[in-house]
């Protein structure tokens, strides 16, 4: 082997190491961003557990106020038994005759779906009330009103109503979602 078939061979050899090398770096310096991610990641979603912690304290604290106790209490005992279901169904009619109103139907949507603040052992009877048509307007107003001011454990979410298409005054027809709040035996 003559001296220049050498030198091609040992500068073959030094330019497969140092792109080895290169790859090499280049491969590790790849991975070592990853790495650098996921510990950032992990280093975020600790912050956030931390924050998410530090405001479920802060929740329990406040609920375990003395005060905010007395008043979830005399909320519940505001609130009526479980029984009062077809006393208020009867309240309700009554209502709606007094005021000229015409319910055509009262569809439960569940029973006893646990609502999103209330006290223990409460719960929530959802229901939509259907009006008939031929309804005025003023008497519909007037019977949301009393349903509402009279019945205390009440409370509507949404109202739709419809105009009758030849007589403004009056409704071809008329819904109210409810929640009636009841307590859980």
């Amino acid at each position: 082997m003559n001296a220049r078939k050498l030198m091609l061979v040992l500068l073959a050899s030094l330019v497969i190491v140092f792109g080895a090398a290169g790859f090499g770096t280049y491969y590790a310096y790849g991975m070592l961003q990853e790495n650098v991610r996921a510990a950032n990641h992990v280093k975020i979603d600790a912050e956030l557990n931390d924050q998410a912690q530090a405001s479920l304290q802060n929740v329990q604290k406040q609920f375990s106020d003395p005060a905010v106790e007395k008043l979830l209490t005399a909320m519940s005992q505001v609130i009526p038994p479980d029984s009062y279901r077809s006393q208020f169904v009867a309240d309700l009619y009554k209502y709606a005759s007094d005021g000229g109103i015409s319910v055509t139907g009262i569809t439960f949507l569940d029973k006893g779906v646990v609502a999103t603040i209330t006290p223990a052992g409460v719960v929530t009877m959802p229901l939509t009330i259907t009006i008939g048509a031929g309804s005025s307007y003023d008497n519909f107003t007037a019977f949301v009103k009393k349903l509402e001011n009279n019945l205390q454990h009440v409370q509507v979410n949404t109202l739709t109503m419809q105009p009758d298409a030849n007589s403004p005054d009056l409704l071809s027809s008329a819904s109210l979602n409810v929640e009636v709040f009841i307590k859980k035996k």
